[in-house]
């Protein structure tokens, strides 16, 4: 019954899920994920795959996605590495040996090349500054020190950008573009895709975006693994954004049981039952 597993599973917080899980694994001796991939399809049988992982198993399950098979999904590579805490990616790093007997790393770089790997190394490493709150003053060195080196340059040496994103915090960055636009009179966006392009250029781009995309294994992932993090504030990120509610494209985006369990999931936590 496709509506009383969105009203469970919608309703309840990862450790609750995790805990469902168990119960009935220990009650009935099957495995729920089984039960509900063979009882269920398409893009709702995936979320519900997804829901009831734990969320580091799950970005491992998504890394590992992204570099199997042929080509590579580098957007979900940096969306992951990009906006992990120092310590969700040192977890990672040991959940995915655990799960898949090979190092991330090892996986990434035979994946990827040029400094779009660099790039990816870099942030496994997990060694990125997490301040809360920008220095302007030091945002205005950085981004004079791009408009320096010339915007041409920053073109063949992508490089600096690598080293600065990666001993930046998030906040650090984001204050480094603001400042970058007031000096330049445009967009550190606009800058990248100009002087920029390939695997390199994407990377860049969605680390400058932190864009939620319309895939929905993007949309599954993000609102699975950040619904207890900072979910509220990435709805509202994106109202400000395009000046539209997050629930809104949900709707029009999505139909049926997939669309009900994604607005279950998008609801306040806060508002969630016990």
């Amino acid at each position: 019954d496709e509506k009383t597993l969105i009203a469970i599973l919608g309703n309840r917080n990862t450790a609750q899920r995790l805990e469902i899980k168990a119960t009935f694994k220990s009650k009935l001796g099957r495995d729920l994920v089984n039960d509900l991939k063979s009882e269920t399809s398409g893009n709702f049988s995936k979320l519900l795959e997804r829901l009831m992982m734990d969320p580091v198993e799950l970005d491992c399950f998504e890394l590992k996605q992204a570099v199997k098979g042929l080509g590579t999904d580098d957007e979900t590579l940096i969306e992951i590495l990009a906006s992990r805490s120092n310590d969700r990616l040192k977890a990672i790093g040991e959940t995915y040996v655990k799960m898949y007997s090979k190092a991330l790393e090892k996986d990434v770089k035979s994946d990827t090349s040029g400094e779009f790997r660099h790039l990816l190394v870099s942030l496994l490493q997990g060694r990125r500054p997490e301040t809360v709150e920008g220095n302007v003053a030091e945002a205005q060195q950085d981004a004079q020190a791009f408009i320096d080196a010339g915007e041409a340059k920053f073109g063949t040496d992508e490089s600096k950008f690598n080293v600065l994103f990666c001993a930046r915090s998030d906040a650090q960055m984001r204050a480094i573009f603001n400042e970058y636009a007031k000096l330049t009179g445009k967009s550190i966006e606009e800058t990248v895709k100009s002087e920029t392009s390939g695997d390199i250029q994407k990377g860049i781009l969605a680390i400058i975006r932190c864009g939620l995309g319309t895939k929905e294994s993007t949309l599954n992932r993000i609102v699975i693994t950040r619904s207890e993090i900072d979910l509220v504030q990435i709805k509202e990120a994106y109202n400000r954004l395009f000046n539209r509610e997050l629930e809104r494209d949900v709707s029009s985006e999505t139909s049926g049981e997939y669309k009900a369990l994604l607005l279950a999931l998008l609801k306040d936590p806060s508002l969630r039952s016990g």
